[in-house]
């Protein structure tokens, strides 16, 4: 297990941040500061077998793999770890309630076992919330005061920031948007109901490309070939991204009356795909809310790309770092 060479620092230490970021295919670990900069980082396929027991376990492995880089380097011993995963936390005990990502894990104590495990203070943050305060910090969201995330991965999930603060709602589970009822639009689906995340997760586009045009890409086909083809002009990929925007915006609107953010920031892998997405996005969002200029949200792709997840993995910390809730 790791040993730290100095004590826990509060927030007004040297903001030397071990993150991780946690997702059912990876598990990132970065070395970082409050200020943004990540120097180094390393990741391992994720494992499910074991539990969260093991999954602990392979954090400390990673973190002893990374602070050897980090030591090496004469950089100083990290004095607080931040963890970003895809779950329902319950913010006040630190207690994963749920998991998409690891669905047998139920009330999982994930703060105190990590705190217990590297002797350092453990932030915890929602990985939707966690794009949010990315965004605050490092990208789209600065200077703002009200700032939708939109994650799209595993499942379609609104991380809110609201006046310093993230609306995490009972139990961790605010922004659960993917389970928005929606039609499907075919003729083959026609009237039928599904949820925002069989549209608009990343999961759901791949499985709308190949059910749309089942023809046109072999069955084991990634998603960024199907959004590289969008890119390049492809009118099948197009179609399926305009249906994934479509719905996305109808789903946005009731959470744009109620909440009236000032923008709304579309996460990983949805912003490599720009205006494909974002323009059907927004047409929808206006028809659908009825609001259009001013008062409509700032539509916008985060701009953040392959940092996204790196600060993701440390915005828990540098959110509490900064007094925020």
């Amino acid at each position: 297990m790791m040993t730290p060479a100095v004590s826990p620092l509060n927030s007004a230490g040297g903001g030397n941040i071990l993150g991780f970021n946690i997702g059912s295919n990876q598990v990132l670990a970065v070395y970082g500061s409050l200020s943004g900069l990540v120097f180094e980082k390393i990741s391992l396929p994720t494992s499910r077998e074991g539990g969260f027991a093991q999954l602990s376990e392979t954090l400390v492995q990673m973190a002893d793999r990374l602070l050897t880089i980090t030591q090496a380097q004469h950089l100083p011993t990290p004095d607080r770890v931040s963890i970003c995963v895809s779950a329902d936390i319950e913010n006040t005990t630190g207690e994963i309630v749920a998991s998409e990502d690891f669905p047998e894990w139920k009330h999982v104590p994930i703060r105190s076992q990590l705190a217990s495990r590297f002797n350092l203070p453990v932030y915890l943050e929602e990985s939707a919330n966690a794009g949010a305060l990315a965004e605050v910090y490092f990208g789209q969201g600065q200077s703002r005061r009200n700032v939708v995330f939109i994650n799209l991965t595993p499942t379609v999930r609104a991380g809110i920031f609201s006046e310093g603060r993230i609306f995490r709602g009972q139990g961790g589970s605010a922004g659960k948007v993917g389970s928005f009822k929606q039609k499907m639009e075919s003729a083959a689906h026609e009237g039928k109901d599904s949820s925002l995340n069989v549209l608009a997760s990343a999961s759901g586009m791949l499985r709308l490309a190949l059910c749309r045009h089942s023809g046109h890409w072999p069955e084991d086909v990634a998603l960024l070939d199907v959004i590289n083809g969008a890119i390049e002009g492809d009118p099948f990929a197009v179609e399926v991204f305009q249906e994934s925007g479509r719905a996305l915006g109808e789903a946005l609107a009731p959470l744009t009356h109620l909440l009236g953010p000032e923008v709304i920031i579309i996460g990983y892998p949805g912003c490599l795909l720009g205006e494909v997405l974002l323009a059907p996005l927004r047409d929808a969002l206006q028809q659908e809310s009825g609001l259009s200029g001013d008062a409509l949200p700032l539509l916008a792709a985060s701009g953040l790309g392959a940092r996204l997840p790196e600060l993701q993995a440390i915005a828990a910390t540098v959110h509490a770092a900064k007094g925020g809730t």
